[in-house]
């Protein structure tokens, strides 16, 4: 994945549902989510950081600011796994996957886009979506399996299903549904949600082992998350923890990664939106700088 165009089809996609005809329109509706963009960027630049996504304008603003990028850390990651690894995890036809605190699931892509180069036998991937604001996302996640799925893996199908649940309450892993998903998946990912659930790492990680007891060999689970010491800390007791209790084998130490961007931007983007106001914080993004784990249950 060095170079790639998500913003082609997601733009195209944006307009026909928000029925914008013309060029001006489509323009003022980007120069009026720049606030948003700023709010966001503030937020995301803490640690702690506390993001209100039942607001739409927010989303609307992480889709077209965020979402792009974190399609990549997820296809790296793979990338960098010993291969015997993803071959068992990833053999067969159908592949299954749980995705913890997946918004609109941009790692889903970064999943497909790896079936699509190195597994080539994979004709369908079901993703259980797992996230407090699952059906606010709703519109996000059509556009991952409906609009950008095909572009990443245009000889598979990608199915999602989301899953309302609360990664701060370990009780509401005892759906039987929401059990058998965890069971039946080859891959747990855990991507970009810790820097917001700092303030209660007890129930995290009590929630993140509760999973993990759920999960059938062979699983393979990654995390991967924001650049600040405290995700690094709970990353790290997260590892701990699976290393005491002999969960599995680690094939990505925690450690630091970054991502330069492969993405091709558009000139709208840069003209409306991301127009190179520092002060604003609107910006094109270069890199995607994340911590990352890997641990192989067999």
């Amino acid at each position: 994945m060095i170079w790639h165009d998500p913003y082609t089809p997601l733009l195209a996609e944006l307009r026909l549902r928000n029925d914008v005809e013309d060029e001006e329109t489509f323009a003022d509706s980007l120069q009026r989510l720049q606030p948003y963009v700023t709010r966001l960027r503030e937020s995301y630049a803490a640690s702690p950081s506390r993001v209100d996504f039942s607001c739409e304008h927010t989303r609307a603003a992480y889709m077209l600011v965020y979402y792009p990028h974190y399609i990549e850390p997820l296809y790296h990651i793979l990338c960098a796994l010993p291969q015997d690894v993803t071959q068992i995890c990833f053999s067969g036809e159908k592949m299954r996957a749980a995705f913890l605190g997946a918004g609109p699931a941009p790692e889903v892509l970064g999943w497909v886009a790896f079936l699509n180069r190195h597994v080539p036998q994979a004709r369908v991937a079901l993703a259980y979506l797992l996230d407090w604001h699952v059906h606010a996302w709703r519109i996000g996640q059509e556009i991952t399996a409906y609009t950008l799925a095909p572009c990443y893996w245009p000889r598979g199908k990608t199915l999602l299903q989301p899953f309302e649940f609360d990664l701060l309450n370990p009780t509401a892993l005892e759906q039987p549904r929401l059990q058998q998903a965890i069971r039946r998946s080859s891959l747990i990912v855990m991507q970009n949600c810790l820097n917001d659930l700092l303030h209660a790492r007890e129930a995290v990680l009590e929630t993140f082992l509760r999973i993990l007891d759920l999960a059938t060999s062979p699983t393979l689970v990654v995390v991967c998350d924001l650049y600040f010491p405290g995700v690094h800390d709970l990353m790290a007791e997260m590892l701990d923890a699976m290393e005491r209790r002999h969960w599995g084998e680690v094939v990505l130490p925690l450690q630091y990664r970054e991502v330069t961007s492969g993405i091709l931007l558009p000139e709208v983007i840069t003209r409306y939106l991301l127009t190179g106001d520092g002060a604003q914080r609107l910006f094109p993004r270069k890199h995607t700088r994340f911590y990352a784990l890997a641990v192989w249950h067999v």
